[in-house]
């Protein structure tokens, strides 16, 4: 491997990390103060809309309080997703996940905030030419046969080319864009403070310390390739037999602590599959992305916990790609215990042992509160339809989420009784990212055998 250019000079000599030139990967990257005084500038103009809020309010009559106080809900989640695309790396990426957590703040802000899930523009490709020198140790053009300059996806703390090496395997770089985990700490101390001070909540702030920590830790995670690179291959292990689960692999000469390269697995996006796959392969879809989820979290203790589309795809013979194992959520065995309680319960209809599951997995707040019956048969009511028939059950046609929505008043008489775990806040992530691509396909699926047995295999008296 050269370490030189066409020129004969050494790219990695004298250029560094702390180089100036109009090329580096600083020039094109939000500096640590700048993001610093725009995330800080943020909540102080957002306290001061809030603030402005609760005096206007006090001199209105309830509704129009309240229908100000909606429009300003959304101001906000319009002034965070600006700044937040704006600085890409931690803030968006925390932004994302924040989106995806809609029972903690007001609706009209997390529905703003979605935005956030598609706004991720890619960097010039100087960036990622330097990243790959500082990384590597020499330029694309002179590591690779041929080298993508056009990115096939960008996101929030890096994205993904193409290369073919000299041997002409194909393989696909994902490159974290430079800067990314000196900004981390700072940008999740301000989001922090945003989310505390901004009026933002709808639980008790101390509550949500917790699950920010876990989402502190996972974003950490995320940031080191090499400790993806290791999950990648033990999943890959563990899935090995599992018909139909395709996972890439590590391509180590090319992969770093910021830069990961794995061998091209190509498939369709789950657009092309709700469009021209025909139904039987939908179904088979659906039972395997079933299977793939409760398996890692009964039988493997760790599970991919990014849902996002965009880290699957598919092929016509019902194979499913999976893509990006930079948040995997390990899982003690009191979870794993808490998590088997709460479906067995939710199958037998057994609400008091729902309640203690919950108890177990930290989502009820006040044990010693009487939570009535009739509130967990609702909520059963809604969501286990997809478990109790024998019949497949038709996602292209659930109205689960809606009907989610339209019932979410119920909660209310009971929120001072639960709060958000973080046992549970990556895990509820998977589910429901799982149950929108299902939708979205429009899979039929028999899901009462497979979680019937699934849950005989995995009883506490049986493993």
């Amino acid at each position: 491997m050269s370490n030189k250019d066409r020129n004969g000079n050494n790219p990695s000599g004298n250029n560094t990390g702390t180089d100036t030139h109009k090329d580096s990967p600083q020039s094109k990257w939000v500096s640590h103060r700048k993001r610093a005084t725009k995330l800080a500038g943020m909540t102080v103009s957002i306290m001061g809309k809030y603030a402005s809020h609760r005096v206007k309010s006090s001199f209105q009559k309830s509704h129009n309080a309240e229908q100000s106080k909606n429009v300003l809900y959304a101001e906000i989640g319009k002034q965070v997703v600006a700044t937040l695309g704006e600085l890409k790396g931690a803030a968006m990426k925390v932004g994302q996940m924040l989106s995806q957590m809609q029972h903690l703040f007001p609706k009209e802000f997390v529905e703003e905030l979605t935005a956030l899930q598609n706004q991720a523009p890619a960097m010039d490709y100087s960036v990622i030419e330097r990243q790959i020198i500082l990384e590597l140790g020499d330029y694309p053009d002179n590591l690779f046969a041929a080298f993508d300059k056009k990115p096939m996806a960008s996101a929030s703390i890096g994205q993904v080319h193409k290369a073919t090496t000299h041997d002409g395997q194909e393989v696909v770089m994902k490159i974290q864009y430079p800067g990314v985990e000196k900004a981390c700490k700072s940008d999740l101390k301000h989001l922090r403070r945003l989310l505390r001070l901004g009026g933002l909540l709808k639980v008790d702030p101390s509550a949500l310390e917790s699950v920010f920590e876990e989402l502190s830790e996972t974003l950490i995670r995320e940031l080191d390739y090499e400790q993806e690179a290791q999950h990648l291959e033990a999943f890959k292990t563990f899935h090995a037999k599992d018909q139909g689960i395709i996972i890439p692999e590590v391509v180590k000469e090319y992969s770093s602590r910021a830069i990961l390269t794995t061998t091209l697995e190509k498939g369709d996006s789950i657009k092309d599959v709700a469009k021209r796959y025909p139904q039987e392969t939908k179904n088979t879809i659906g039972e395997r992305l079933f299977t793939f989820v409760n398996r890692q979290v009964f039988e493997f203790n760790r599970f991919h916990s990014d849902p996002h589309p965009g880290n699957f795809a598919f092929r016509s013979d019902g194979s499913v790609i999976v893509y990006d194992f930079g948040s995997i959520t390990p899982i003690s065995p009191n979870q794993r215990l808490g998590f088997y309680q709460f479906m067995q319960a939710s199958v037998d209809r057994d609400y008091p042992a729902l309640d203690k599951s919950l108890q177990l997995l930290k989502v009820r707040s006040n044990a010693k509160s009487d939570v009535p019956d009739s509130f967990y048969a609702l909520w059963s009511d809604i969501l286990m339809p997809p478990f109790d028939t024998d019949e497949r059950f038709d996602f292209g046609q659930s109205r689960i989420h809606k009907q989610a929505i339209k019932e979410w008043k119920t909660v209310l008489p009971y929120w001072k009784d639960f709060q958000p775990s973080p046992d549970t806040v990556f895990i509820n992530r998977v589910i429901g990212g799982v149950y929108l691509m299902l939708v979205e396909m429009g899979s039929q699926c028999h899901f009462k055998k497979p979680l019937k047995l699934l849950l005989e295999r995995n009883s506490p008296e049986t493993v």
